[in-house]
C-alpha cells in the first residue's frame, strides 16, 4: 500500500536490498517458527520436524544446520511465513552449503546490520549481494552511487527511515529519491499531495502495512489506494468486489 513512500530508503542503504537478508538467518527464522507454531493448528508430536512433542523440542530441532531445510519447508505448507522470506532464508542456507560466508561473518539482525549498516564495509556487503543474487545490478549501481548514505547524511535502514519520516525532511528524501533515479515525476507528486503519509495517517511500509492488514481498515486503505493513482479503476473494482487486502 505504501510502496512508494518506502522507496525513500531502499535504494539509500544496503539494508533494504541486503541486511534483510543476511539477517535471516537461524536465529530470525527459528523466532518465528516458535512465535507461529501454536497458532498454526498443528498437532504435536510433529512428524515433519522430527517428531519434536512441543515448541522448544521444534526449536531445538529446527537450530540445527541440517534440518532447516525441511523447517523452512514445514513453515510454508503451513502458512508460518511469507513465501519471500522462506524463498531468502534458502538463499542464505543454499550459500552456507556452498561455504559461502556472509561479510565479516556476520551471524544475526544484530551482528548484520552493526556490520554492514554503515559505510565501511559498503564495497564488501554489496558485492556479497550480487554475487549472492540478492540484489539486482541495478541496486547495486544505486547503492554505490550514493554511497550507502542518504538524506541528511544518514547512514542505515532506521537512521534513513527516521530522517525521511520526519515531515520537516520530506521535500529534501524526495529530491534526493527523485535525482538518483529512485522514484518517477507521477510517484513524487503523489508523496507531496499525501504529505508521505499513507492511509489513516500511517508513516513507514510497516506501520501502513500493519493499518492495511486490519480488516476494520479495508476500505480506508482501498480508497486512499484509488484516489492517489496507487491502482487503477480496474484494479480498485476487482479488490473492492473481491475484498482482497491491500
Amino acid at each position: 500500500m505504501i510502496k512508494i513512500i518506502s522507496k525513500l530508503t531502499f535504494y539509500i542503504v544496503v539494508g533494504a536490498g541486503v541486511l534483510g537478508i543476511l539477517s535471516f538467518g537461524a536465529d530470525k527464522f527459528n523466532l518465528a517458527l516458535a512465535q507461529n507454531i501454536d497458532d498454526s493448528g498443528v498437532s504435536y508430536p510433529i512428524k515433519e520436524l522430527g517428531n519434536c512433542a512441543d515448541k522448544s523440542e521444534c526449536k531445538t530441532y529446527c537450530d540445527k544446520k541440517e534440518n532447516q531445510g525441511a523447517c523452512l519447508d514445514f513453515a510454508g505448507q503451513k502458512g508460518m511465513m511469507k513465501k519471500a522470506d522462506i524463498d531468502q532464508a534458502k538463499k542464505m542456507l543454499k550459500l552456507a552449503e556452498d561455504g559461502t560466508n556472509t561479510p565479516g561473518n556476520c551471524r544475526g539482525e544484530d551482528e548484520c546490520d552493526a556490520y554492514c549498516g554503515g559505510t565501511a564495509h559498503l564495497d564488501e556487503c554489496v558485492d556479497f549481494g550480487e554475487k549472492a543474487g540478492l540484489i539486482s545490478p541495478e541496486e547495486v549501481k544505486m547503492i554505490k552511487k550514493t554511497g550507502g548514505k542518504g538524506p541528511g547524511g544518514c547512514s542505515g535502514k532506521k537512521a534513513c527511515d527516521d530522517y525521511c519520516q520526519n515531515e520537516a525532511n520530506l521535500d529534501e528524501c524526495i529530491s534526493f529519491a527523485e535525482q538518483n533515479g529512485m522514484m518517477t515525476a507521477q510517484e513524487k507528486e503523489m508523496i507531496k499531495k499525501t504529505g508521505g503519509k499513507g492511509p489513516g495517517g500511517c508513516k513507514g511500509k510497516e506501520k501502513c502495512d500493519a493499518f492495511c492488514q486490519q480488516e476494520n481498515n479495508f476500505d480506508v486503505c482501498l480508497e486512499f489506494g484509488h484516489e492517489n493513482g496507487m491502482m487503477n479503476d480496474e484494479e480498485y473494482a476487482m479488490a473492492k468486489k473481491s475484498g482482497l487486502k491491500m
